[in-house]
């Protein structure tokens, strides 16, 4: 019965090394972003949040960014102007 149990035992874990092995050198060969590009983008408030989607075959790499403040927003386009000159001024 231990001699079952250690031949099980070395299995599992000749095949976890394996799949970590396979895991780890996949993921420094493989450029997830030379595959299929999707992207997003939409305005909240004065932020503009985009994600940006990458997949390739096993492997899938999202980005999301924010970014705040931005000049010559919607909301700012919208609102009242808060510029003392004329101009193109990124507070208009």
């Amino acid at each position: 019965m231990k001699r079952h149990l250690r031949k099980v035992l070395l299995f599992l874990a000749l095949g976890l090394v394996t799949t970590l092995a396979l895991a780890w050198l996949l993921a420094m060969l493989v450029d997830v972003q030379l595959g299929r590009e999707s992207q997003g983008s939409a305005f909240v408030d004065d932020e503009q949040w985009s994600v940006t989607r990458w997949d390739r075959a096993g492997a899938i790499q999202i980005k999301s960014t924010r970014i705040k403040g931005l000049n010559w927003s919607p909301q700012q386009a919208a609102g009242a102007p808060d510029t003392r000159t004329s101009g193109d001024q990124v507070t208009a």
